[in-house]
């Protein structure tokens, strides 16, 4: 695995997107949305849900 520096990174046209976060190499993170922060809210969920469940079907079989 890498380290952040080590990937490519997209920039993204925040006038065309919902969301859009940015997490630096400190932890610091910044985020820009045209949406309501209940929506950010919502949608950060339901990343996590989903990386969660990722996490536990990759996850070796001891």
């Amino acid at each position: 695995m890498g380290s952040l520096d080590d990937r490519k990174v997209e920039i993204v046209d925040t006038d065309e997107t919902g969301l859009a976060i940015l997490v630096y190499p400190d932890g610091k993170t910044r985020f820009r949305t045209d949406q309501s922060l209940a929506w950010v809210a919502e949608t950060l969920q339901t990343l996590t849900d989903s990386v969660r469940a990722k996490i536990e079907r990759e996850a070796p079989k001891c």
